[in-house]
């Protein structure tokens, strides 16, 4: 699915962490890391013990060049709420 027809649907549907998580990766695939970053941690805010949001947030900061706040980023506590 297009980045322009997945930002339609989170505009209509803010909520959804998993459509946040799938804009991020096709931002990601066009290059526009900076706008996957804010799908990425609005998705881990919706849902914290979201994985796979984490790991990709944590790639995108080795990617760019800070693997401490990659490492921070990826930790996650199960008793935090």
């Amino acid at each position: 699915m297009a980045a322009n027809d997945l930002q339609s649907l989170v505009t209509k549907t803010p909520n959804n962490h998993l459509l946040r998580f799938n804009l991020a990766r096709a931002l990601v695939a066009k290059g526009e890391l900076a706008a996957a970053r804010l799908q990425l941690e609005e998705a881990v805010k919706l849902r914290s013990d979201f994985v796979q949001a984490r790991e990709l947030l944590g790639r995108l900061d080795l990617a760019q060049g800070d693997p401490a706040k990659g490492l921070e980023g990826s930790r996650w506590d199960p008793h935090a709420r």
